[in-house]
């Protein structure tokens, strides 16, 4: 774009703006241009930098800066797209012809908006003729609908020139009648600009003036020049009233001149124009004929019923209150019944295509209802059952009191020109086809790529349901190299299909050329085992086309024979039913197969060609890939080096916890011993000292004056005292005991690693012996309060694993938590520490991979200081580690993942936030697990 300024888009909407093929201005709120990105093909008539810093208004016309300036301002203020469709010179030329825009302006913040310009003359213009025709169409349903309207002629002749100045934009049309008394032409109707039936023109001699020549010569005069048109009497009128076309057109009926219908306009006529006008003349004089001529009114009829005929056109008429239909006889000629007996109306609607009822059903509905008129295209089932497409045309009559009191219309049978239609579909859709190829041949010498664009576009042609590419081998057997299928066909490109019966009989008639058309499977006189295969693949009509293949063989460097040889067949099947194969189809199809029989050959050329560039490279291949195998080969060495030592380290951690795992055991095991015979005995030792007490007891209570030898030694041992203490002596002995006992069931409960079976186990028994092992490390120490555990234990049942690994993921987990929170402690005095351990069991349905069963989830959160995202990424990688060197190995992590994922092919993740603290979630699958 060329900038004023540095822009202010973002290089993603940069990249959003080059890509609207349209014109792109950028402007300030006050109409001033910014930027400018001229539309691809478009001519600006001021290069894009000549806008740049100067305003709206320098170069569009005042009300049309204006428009735009508001547009703007509604744009920013209620930040909404706003859209403004103008017109502008193609060029600053005098002769510059006029072009349609459309603007969308959209807001770009508070001060700036962007306008996108279309050129939309073409869609304009386009429109412009649907709506010319539309109108077309409608001038001609009223003027035929007026004549079948009661009231006087001439007020009839009043409302067909009102139609005329209503759907022509004509100034105004007037309509003469001949007078054979008098040889005048008398003005009759005249609607528009002038509406007065006197003065000049009310009655014109024949051949006297425009409108005389005309009944004179009994020819149209037609003209989109009418300032310099000699024949205009009076130039100096018809420039000051802005007049520009003309059209004079006798009415006539079998050589016999009616009158003149003519009219004026300020704008030109199109061609079409002045043939809808002949053949409103036409129909103009007609009724005008069967006015004048009561006693004519036989001959007249049968001259409309020639007319209906000719062009296929029947009328009809429907009495609401007692549901009388009128049929025209042409009418009963297009839908094949009898004429004179009419058909009730559920009789017509069955007629009527089941797939066209509903529509047009509705449209007469809402003509019955709203008084609207329709124009619809529908198949009809004639009486002799030939299908047939009608346009139909209906337009509600009112009673005087203003109610719909009955319906009126036409039927013309467009079977030819849907005929003619569908053949010119066709037509596109075989040159879409050969191009379509054609261009896969000219882009690409792939011919995979190819046959496979082939039958692609042939199934959509054919609009069949599968298309397939079969190539012989050598012997004639083959197979299908290339298929297209719908969804609800089975593919049979993977099947073994082996016809003998095909190779046998059906072989030898393909290499002569022969066409395989097979309409209806069940009746066609096919061999059969070759019809028993085409039911198996739920084919029930074939159409096959073979293909050749040019070969030649070079004898000697100037002899060369050429050949062709049947190399496969291009094969459509139909499966939903039997299928009459049209000509064109098949026509289409053997044009298809000779341009993918060059297609192939190319293909093996190319082939060929890279063979053999491939043999001349062949050494400078082999260095190069000599040298790539070393270079590989080294890249391999250093990455096996780097994952020996990944494993070594591994297999030293494994092997060290292992170690561990077995000395701990032993030492609990040991202390076990001596401790459950302490902890067995303290209660014998507690009666046997409560007996001693109680007697000593009895003792001074019988003998409250011992001997003195006795008494100096109770004072020397302070005997109240030891029966005092001696109890809580024992008491202390038992918790100690029972410490020591709750100790050496951690260790054996940690101990557990070298288990080679899967068991069940309880998972909070599990984290509560890892902490027990920890508890040195979470008291309190001299540079950090107690670390705070919070223990959120949900309702787990025992689950099937490895307890001694897992409790190693415990231990590897809540050890890196200790450590991030003694750092946070030294940077923070006042922290305070804290894990929270969570579990719950969360049935499979909460998870995305249901099939995986329940699991089990561990939550340890600690409100250490985290870890960068950039880091998280990679923490299950072995040797990574964030600590200081020496006191990480880096394996810790990994190893824990690959106890949970690949031995319990569970899941484990970390989420951090830097400042706020680390989550570690573990799932363990469960498992049905019976010990």
């Amino acid at each position: 774009m060329t900038e004023i300024k540095p822009t202010t888009i973002q290089p993603s909407q940069t990249a959003l703006v080059e890509a609207i093929p349209d014109t792109i201005f950028r402007c300030r709120a006050d109409g001033t241009y910014l930027e400018v990105k001229p539309a691809k093909d478009t001519h600006l008539p001021f290069p894009p930098n000549g806008f740049l810093g100067k305003k709206i208004s320098d170069f569009l016309p005042q009300a049309l800066a204006e428009r735009f300036l508001q547009a703007q301002a509604q744009a920013i203020a209620l930040n909404e797209i706003q859209t403004l469709e103008y017109q502008l010179p193609d060029s600053l030329e005098p002769d510059a012809r006029l072009r349609d825009y459309e603007a969308r302006i959209v807001a770009m913040g508070s001060d700036e908006t962007l306008f996108i310009v279309r050129d939309i003359t073409k869609r304009k213009q386009h429109e412009a003729e649907l709506v010319r025709r539309s109108r077309h169409a409608t001038l001609q349903s009223e003027i035929s609908l007026f004549f079948t309207q009661s009231g006087s002629l001439n007020s009839l002749l009043q409302r067909c020139c009102q139609s005329l100045v209503q759907h022509l934009d004509a100034a105004f049309a007037r309509i003469w009648l001949f007078n054979a008394n008098n040889n005048c032409l008398e003005l009759k109707a005249s609607a528009g600009l002038y509406t007065h039936l006197n003065g000049n023109h009310a009655s014109i001699p024949v051949g006297q003036y425009k409108i005389g020549r005309i009944a004179a010569k009994r020819q149209p005069y037609l003209t989109n020049n009418v300032f310099n048109d000699p024949h205009i009497s009076n130039p100096q009128w018809a420039r000051q009233e802005g007049m520009v076309a003309f059209a004079g057109y006798p009415l006539m009926v079998e050589e016999q001149l009616i009158g003149v219908m003519a009219l004026f306009a300020c704008h030109p006529l199109e061609r079409s124009t002045f043939n809808t006008l002949e053949s409103i003349a036409s129909q103009v004089a007609i009724a005008i004929k069967r006015e004048h001529a009561e006693q004519a009114t036989q001959q007249l009829t049968y001259a409309l019923q020639q007319a209906q005929r000719i062009a296929h056109i029947g009328n009809w008429e429907f009495e609401l209150s007692s549901e009388v239909i009128t049929w025209s006889e042409e009418l009963f000629h297009i839908y094949g019944y009898p004429v004179g007996r009419v058909p009730t109306l559920p009789e017509v609607l069955n007629a009527i295509h089941p797939e066209d009822r509903d529509l047009w059903l509705e449209a007469v509905n809402q003509s019955v209802k709203q008084g609207i008129p329709y124009s619809i295209d529908h198949r009809i089932y004639r009486g002799d059952g030939e299908m047939r497409y009608i346009n139909s045309r209906g337009e509600a009559q009112f009673d005087p009191n203003g109610n719909i009191c009955k319906l009126f219309g036409t039927a013309m049978d467009i079977t030819e020109r849907k005929q003619v239609e569908e053949a010119l579909r066709q037509q596109f859709l075989r040159q879409r086809l050969v191009n379509s190829i054609l261009e896969r041949i000219r882009s690409s010498l792939n011919g995979e790529a190819i046959l496979k664009t082939a039958v692609e576009e042939v199934r959509r042609f054919l609009r069949t349901d599968r298309t397939v590419i079969y190539q012989f081998n050598p012997d004639w057997s083959g197979c299908v190299v290339v298929e297209s299928v719908g969804e609800e066909w089975i593919p049979i490109i993977d099947l073994n299909t082996q016809d003998r019966c095909f190779q046998q009989t059906y072989v030898q008639l393909y290499q002569q050329g022969r066409i395989g058309i097979v309409e209806d499977v069940c009746t066609a006189d096919l061999h059969p085992c070759h019809k028993e295969l085409l039911n198996s693949l739920q084919v029930q009509a074939n159409l096959a086309i073979p293909i050749f293949q040019n070969t030649s063989s070079t004898k000697d460097r100037t002899t060369q024979t050429k050949s062709n040889r049947l190399w496969g067949l291009l094969i459509a099947h139909h499966c939903r039913g039997p299928r009459e194969w049209q000509a064109t189809e098949i026509h289409s199809l053997q044009q298809l197969s000779v341009q993918l029989a060059i297609a192939i050959q190319q293909s093996l050329l190319f082939e060929q060609a890279q063979s053999e560039i491939a043999e001349r490279q062949q050494v400078e291949l082999a260095l190069r890939e000599s040298e790539a195998r070393e270079r590989a080969r080294a890249r391999q060495l250093a990455l096996t080096l780097r994952e020996l030592q990944s494993t070594q380290a591994q297999l030293v951690q494994t092997e060290k916890m292992a170690s561990l795992g077995q000395l701990v055991a032993g030492v609990a095991h040991e202390i076990n011993n001596p401790v459950s015979f302490i902890y067995g005995n303290i209660a014998h030792a507690n009666d046997y000292i409560d007996d001693l007490l109680s007697l000593i007891e009895l003792y001074q209570h019988h003998y409250p004056q011992p001997a003195p030898a006795i008494q100096q030694e109770i004072e020397a041992v302070d005997l109240e005292f030891l029966v005092k203490d001696f109890p809580r002596l024992l008491h202390s002995m038992k918790e100690g005991a029972s410490r020591i006992k709750e100790i050496v069931l951690s260790l054996r409960n940690f101990s557990r690693l070298d288990e080679a079976e899967m068991k069940e186990a309880d998972l909070h028994s599990g984290i509560n012996s890892t902490l027990m092992i920890l508890q040195h490390r979470l008291k309190e120490q001299t540079q950090r309060p107690a670390v705070n555990v919070i223990r959120e234990y949900g309702n787990l049942v025992p689950v099937a694993c490895y307890p001694g690994q897992l409790n190693q993921v415990f231990m590897n987990i809540l050890t890196n938590a200790i450590d991030a929170l003694e750092e946070r402690c030294q940077q923070e005095r006042n922290f305070k520490p804290e894990i929270r351990i969570v579990t719950e069991w969360v049935r499979s349905a909460e998870f995305e991979n249901a099939e995986l069963g329940d699991r089990a989830l561990i939550r340890i959160v600690d409100n250490g200081r985290g870890i960068p995202a950039q880091l998280q990424k990679r923490l299950f990688d072995p040797f990574f580690t964030t600590k200081p060197v020496g006191q990480g190995t880096g394996l810790g992590l990994s190893i824990s993942y690959q106890i949970i994922v690949e031995k319990h092919g569970g899941q484990i993740s970390c989420t951090s936030q830097v400042g706020q603290g680390t989550e570690f979630v573990i799932e363990i699958p469960t498992r049905s697990v019976r010990l």
